[in-house]
């Protein structure tokens, strides 16, 4: 994926703004979750639906529920949140 991103957006470091977005969202999940809800509350109050605003309020809601309250010292690394994602996710025995 960040291949396509930098064909597309060159110019760009992907691999640092890929780890800059997830870590930062790995660290304060919970409060742009609340953020993003209070967006759609604003949105429908507008009269619109807000599709964008509740899909991304739940996407980040089930990555905060994957950590299970994991916290860091310092920014993680994308490679980082996800291996600790994978690290908790049930595994299915072997069949």
């Amino acid at each position: 994926m960040l291949g396509s991103l930098a064909g597309t957006y060159p110019g760009m470091d992907w691999p640092t703004v890929s780890d800059y977005l997830v870590g930062r969202t790995a660290q304060h999940g919970a409060r742009r979750v609340a953020e993003m809800r209070e967006v759609a509350r604003t949105l429908r109050d507008m009269g619109h639906e807000p599709l964008m605003a509740e899909a991304t309020a739940n996407r980040i809601e089930s990555c905060v529920k994957a950590l299970g309250g994991h916290r860091w010292d310092k920014t993680p690394k994308a490679a980082e949140v996800f291996a600790e994602i994978d690290r908790r996710r049930p595994r299915r025995p072997a069949a």
